[in-house]
């Protein structure tokens, strides 16, 4: 099972691909998640964690991303 931890910050999750903005330790894919669309492939992941929306300038772009990537 792969596992998507979008928007990490400095909470890092083992098993997890970190993904947020800024390149930090643990943080397996750096993208700024108003950039679109992201580096990631249709259904490449079974589970994403994310606690990003209240960050982002498009929640509408965002949720399109989040329903093709897993």
């Amino acid at each position: 099972m792969k596992k998507l931890n979008l928007g990490c910050g400095a909470y890092i999750r083992e098993g997890y691909d970190n993904l947020d903005c800024v390149k930090n330790p643990g943080v397996n894919i750096a993208w700024d998640l108003n950039k679109f669309p992201y580096p990631i492939k249709d259904n490449a992941y079974d589970e994403t964690a994310k606690f990003i929306l209240e960050h982002l300038e498009s929640i509408e772009k965002c949720l399109k991303e989040l329903h093709r990537i897993p």
